[in-house]
């Protein structure tokens, strides 16, 4: 079976774009065949529609190399099985669990923090300046919880954390 050839007009209509838009995004694919006019001002081009449709599909000529696309599939499975082991090893700690476990420190924490103000005054203060004694260690209480307040990871691990969400969204 011979594949049909195809004008850039028929082209355009079977794929419901406009004709110009069409011949410009065709510019670089080499068509089957090309004719001149009858009078000569006018060159006809004729495609293959499986060419077409591939062009359309890899823009800006991006002819997928199968043998590079397959040494960058082993580098990434080579990486991800680099860090399990790593992580297996325990010189490597997912940022995630790192976050979990130290939220949960600092929620302990603040627990007990936010209930030291009323218990140390008690212990400490004579019964007429109670209130002041527990309102003051309650204002030191905050000053601290103010300071670990904040997501659980360095501002430098953000960006990794980010690219590492990237990266999982690419590897297989």
């Amino acid at each position: 079976m011979v594949p049909e050839q195809w004008s850039v007009s028929r082209l355009a209509c079977e794929l419901a774009m406009d004709r110009r838009a069409l011949g410009k995004r065709l510019e670089g694919l080499q068509p089957v065949s090309e004719s001149k006019s009858a009078g000569g001002k006018r060159t006809e081009r004729k495609y293959r529609l499986a060419d077409v449709i591939s062009h359309l599909a890899n823009p800006d000529d991006e002819k997928l190399d199968l043998t590079h696309e397959r040494a960058k599939l082993a580098r990434l499975q080579q990486q991800k099985i680099g860090f399990e082991i790593e992580e297996l090893r325990g010189s490597l700690i997912r940022i995630d669990a790192v976050i979990e476990h130290w939220r949960g420190k600092i929620a302990a924490c603040r627990a007990k923090l936010l209930s030291l103000p009323s218990r140390l005054a008690a212990q400490v203060a004579a019964p007429s300046k109670l209130v002041e004694a527990q309102e003051r260690a309650q204002a030191l209480v905050y000053e601290a919880l103010n300071e670990l307040a904040g997501t659980g990871a360095p501002p430098d691990a953000k960006g990794k954390r980010a690219s590492r969400e990237t990266l999982q969204e690419v590897a297989p």
